[in-house]
């Protein structure tokens, strides 16, 4: 299953990605667009810098066995197979926030105004896959096939990481 990943030795902090996601997800499909017609526009992704200094992209892990889908009540978010795209049916949200609660790494966002939450969908249904690996201006952010055990390795990693840390 293709994935995304960082390598944070690449990663400049420039947050174009944060921008592009916001801009794919706007309604108007443009950030300038997003912002002169009065939304806030919002990222699935966010970059970040540890105490360490170390750099890191917050975002939805799209794991094999979703927290997040378990905890909602009403099926609202859902995955996608084969390509498992974890993603909120907003019409069909009722804004109990459940997912947020239940994402181990803290990757969902509670649009209160909106009435549901946001997170990393993979730009679903975008063809050429996630915007922000496509904008990335070193190619830090890649979407690849990897190695399912090593991927959940590390998202776990940083689980305990994040547990550790609070």
């Amino acid at each position: 299953m293709k994935r995304m990943l960082l390598d944070a030795g690449m990663c400049l902090g420039c947050r174009t990605c944060e921008n592009v996601c916001a801009a794919v997800h706007s309604r108007a499909g443009s950030f300038t667009g997003a912002v002169l017609a009065g939304e806030k526009p919002h990222s699935g992704v966010k970059i970040m810098q540890s105490g360490s200094g170390e750099i890191f992209a917050k975002r939805c892990w799209q794991c094999q066995a979703p927290a997040c889908v378990e905890a909602c009540p009403v099926g609202a978010i859902q995955k996608d197979l084969p390509d498992g795209a974890v993603w909120c049916d907003t019409e069909t949200c009722i804004g109990c926030f459940l997912c947020e609660e239940a994402c181990p790494i803290g990757a969902i966002t509670r649009l209160e105004a909106e009435g549901h939450p946001f997170k990393c969908d993979l730009c679903r249904g975008r063809d050429g896959g996630p915007a922000c690996v496509e904008a990335c201006p070193t190619g830090a952010l890649t979407f690849a096939e990897v190695d399912e055990a090593a991927y959940e390795a590390a998202r776990d990693e940083l689980v305990n990481h994040q547990k550790g840390a609070r």
